[in-house]
């Protein structure tokens, strides 16, 4: 048993939220919970494109983020996130299940028009969250950030923010951190092959798991900082 954790959720929509919650109270009674989890998980209703979301004294969520680090050495130990990842175009044109469209809101499917020029045009606006999650995972000096994508293509394309958000970190940060891409799907494990793939003149790489079909299958981009 941990003898202590805490843990944030963190969503734009307040629906989301609700049933958080209300699916938290429901394993607290039916055993899958302590009745401690109450005091140990929270819900915040937060932005993270805001660029004031991570404040001390600029959101709900800043102030509870620095109330649980007081004490602590070091920042948090894991940031995971599946945002939303698909573009206009994929919604549309059959690339995405029918099933996700209809019964997933697509809030949490499809992010805003927001570009970002480490990337090209036809992506940007799929990769729009993942500078915000990665500047957040430095800001909080995440041990472990664990970040969802599509397809081969968009974790590359994340992995190589990765590596230009390590470039703006001090010396020591830039040598502990590694970088990796794990496939999603539990099948891909029983016939695994690996490739690497580098980024300039860094000494890590990340690693990439493919299978007959490499080019298909949600993929997560992994950051580690010893």
């Amino acid at each position: 048993m941990i003898p202590t954790i805490s843990i944030i959720g963190v969503d734009i929509s307040a629906a989301a939220l609700s049933l958080a919650k209300k699916n938290l109270e429901y394993n607290i009674r039916n055993g899958a919970l302590l009745s401690r989890a109450r005091d140990e998980i929270h819900f915040v209703h937060a932005d993270i494109l805001d660029p004031c979301y991570l404040e001390p004294d600029g959101s709900e969520l800043g102030k509870m983020l620095s109330r649980s680090n007081q004490g602590l050495s070091r920042g948090l130990d894991l940031l995971i996130s599946n945002p939303p990842y698909i573009s206009p175009r994929d919604f549309t044109n059959g690339t995405t299940r029918r099933s996700v469209r209809l019964y997933e809101p697509t809030l949490a499917l499809v992010p805003p028009a927001i570009r970002h020029p480490k990337v090209a045009s036809d992506s940007a606006r799929a990769d729009s969250f993942y500078p915000h999650l990665l500047a957040a995972s430095a800001q909080l000096d995440a041990r472990f950030t664990v970040l969802e994508c599509g397809d081969p293509g968009q974790a590359r394309r994340v992995a190589a923010m990765a590596d230009d958000t390590r470039q703006n970190l001090p010396w020591r940060s830039q040598k502990n951190m590694k970088t990796e891409i794990w496939r999603c799907d539990w099948d891909a494990y029983l016939h695994e092959t690996t490739e690497d793939v580098s980024f300039g003149d860094q000494e890590e790489s990340a690693t990439l798991d493919v299978t007959a079909k490499p080019d298909q299958g949600a993929r997560a981009v992994v950051l580690s900082r010893c």
